[in-house]
């Protein structure tokens, strides 16, 4: 797989919740020297597992995402960073970008599992240029007008056991 020479650096500008009816959550990247943001519906645990790394919540036992990067320091892998490589029929598609022994590896992941990871190690988050001309541009008023922190300390604080089904801490 080739990579786009020109990503673009983005933020995680949001962490919130769809202000339709289905209340899924979304997470919105903004363009960090430009004007352009890009949305992305993802899933309750992989929300979950962002907002606890950006609050600093260290859970009981490592989730998935603390063990790939437990994995990768194992291996003597370093992320360098991760990239949104590509909008298809409505699926983003991302990668880690690894150091592992003078070269470079890239491994295929969910854009949200790749900013969990991401957000845990400090690495840059980027957006292959071609991805924010398909994307649409989210309305100005994308969100529930709450800062990201109120939102997901809420939803984390409301979360019991059984949220998780058989992904227990």
């Amino acid at each position: 797989m080739a990579l786009d020479p020109k990503p673009v650096p983005v933020r995680l500008e949001n962490l919130t919740t769809d202000p339709a009816a289905s209340k899924a959550a979304m997470l919105v990247l903004a363009e960090e020297d430009g004007t352009r943001t890009l949305t992305i519906f993802i899933g309750l645990l992989e929300a979950g597992a962002i907002a606890s790394a950006m609050e600093g919540v260290v859970p009981p036992r490592p989730m998935t995402h603390d063990l790939v990067v437990h994995l990768m320091e194992d291996l003597e892998a370093r992320l360098q960073r991760v990239e949104i490589t590509d909008l298809r029929e409505g699926t983003f598609f991302g990668v880690l970008v690894l150091e592992h022994h003078d070269r470079t590896v890239l491994v295929d992941c969910r854009p949200s599992d790749a900013i969990a990871v991401a957000v845990r190690v400090g690495v840059p988050i980027l957006v292959h240029p071609d991805v924010f001309e398909k994307a649409e541009r989210p309305p100005a008023d994308a969100g529930t007008g709450r800062g990201e922190g109120e939102i997901w300390k809420e939803i984390l604080e409301e979360m019991d056991e059984d949220d998780f089904g058989k992904y227990r801490m």
